[in-house]
């Protein structure tokens, strides 16, 4: 069933433009800092560096997608909202993978090095225990944001696609009344008969001159009974 509004009570429009513009922010935002982060480190393990260039390369399609998605609300272009909704769903599962990979390859990395890379040389024992326990926390936080961030990517592709099935019926309906305007012709039929408009009409007894009013000759007296 495709989405009519967004958030319940606003236009799917809005929606459509509304995640469009965020999604390519935001996948601008981490696809930069996923190719910052290693091009600044060099001694991440394989897999974690495998990972990383699996999300970059993830994320930076999916900036891209989302520019078209954004064009194509703004232009309420049903192909590329079509193309988009199409990506979004296909993204839905990539990103199942690939966050099953990312929280394979960080769970499986041992907590020393973990707590290495956040320490970074560092002597500061506040250093240290900020990154004991951030370390502590950093599994609950992390699932949670994964699902969040799932549940979010799942309503987002269910909204666009509501919107690019609006914009097809909408074409469709256009299409159709353009090809029923121009092909409906009205051709009169020919009479076949005339005499309805030069044959002798009904009689009528009161247009004979001896029913007129007045044919007797005495003036109308309304007193007068009959």
């Amino acid at each position: 069933m495709a989405a009519h509004h967004f958030c319940c009570c606003l236009p799917i429009r809005l929606g459509a433009f509304l995640i469009s513009l965020v999604q390519f922010l935001l996948a601008g935002l981490v696809a930069a800092g996923i190719w910052y982060d290693l091009h600044e480190s060099h001694d991440l393990p394989t897999k974690a560096k495998v990972t990383f260039i699996c999300r970059g390369v993830f994320y930076t399609i999916f900036c891209l997608s989302s520019l078209f998605g954004f064009i194509g609300a703004i232009r309420r272009s049903a192909s590329l909202l079509k193309q988009y909704s199409e990506y979004l769903a296909w993204t839905l599962i990539i990103q199942v993978i690939l966050d099953g990979l990312y929280l394979w390859a960080y769970f499986t990395t041992p907590r020393d090095d973990l707590i290495k890379r956040c320490i970074n040389g560092s002597t500061d024992q506040d250093v240290i225990d900020s990154c004991n326990k951030t370390l502590s926390l950093a599994k609950g936080w992390i699932i949670a944001s994964l699902i969040l961030s799932l549940l979010v990517q799942a309503y987002a592709a269910y909204i666009v696609h509501g919107y690019s099935k609006k914009l097809e019926v909408e074409v469709e309906f256009r299409t159709t009344a353009v090809q029923m305007d121009t092909s409906y012709k009205y051709n009169a039929a020919p009479r076949q008969s005339q005499e309805a408009l030069t044959g002798a009409g009904p009689h009528y007894p009161y247009a004979d001159p001896s029913h007129s009013f007045g044919a007797g000759g005495a003036p109308y007296d309304p007193y007068t009974k009959v």
